[in-house]
């Protein structure tokens, strides 16, 4: 599967490490994150996804997410590594996860050096790498 749009959403494949635990997630293949350029962090995910990975084994760090309507929430989270399948590139960042999360988010800090190109005429989603990284 290539990066594309679902139901008007933009969406990426990618995979999840914890390279500490040397574990994975999926397994095998690939995941659909939702990306959300309003999310300023790296990447949120599902407390059974977080736990699977057995980032909730090692000491997190919690930090305060405010909300659209400005409502703050707590995450709990720590550094782990992403796979972008489509391009097969990594990344490391803060991966986290908040109570009652159903989505994988990818976040501004894990697509920052990427070009995006949307189309919702034929409801594509076109991925790679800047030619220089911004500053």
């Amino acid at each position: 599967m290539t990066p594309q749009i679902v139901d008007r959403t933009p969406v990426i494949e990618i995979m999840i490490e914890n390279p500490l635990l040397k574990k994975t997630y999926p397994k095998e293949g690939a995941v659909i994150a939702v990306i959300d350029t309003g999310y300023e962090g790296f990447l949120l995910i599902p407390e059974d996804i977080f736990n699977h990975l057995g980032f909730n084994q090692l000491k997190t760090i919690k930090r305060q997410l405010i909300l659209p309507n400005g409502e703050t929430i707590t995450s709990e989270g720590f550094y782990g590594k992403i796979i972008l399948t489509q391009i097969n590139q990594s990344r490391e960042g803060y991966i986290e996860t908040i109570k009652n999360l159903t989505e994988i988010v990818i976040g501004t800090q894990a697509i920052k050096n990427l070009k995006l190109t949307l189309d919702y005429c034929t409801n594509t989603l076109h991925t790679k790498p800047c030619q220089t990284k911004p500053p």
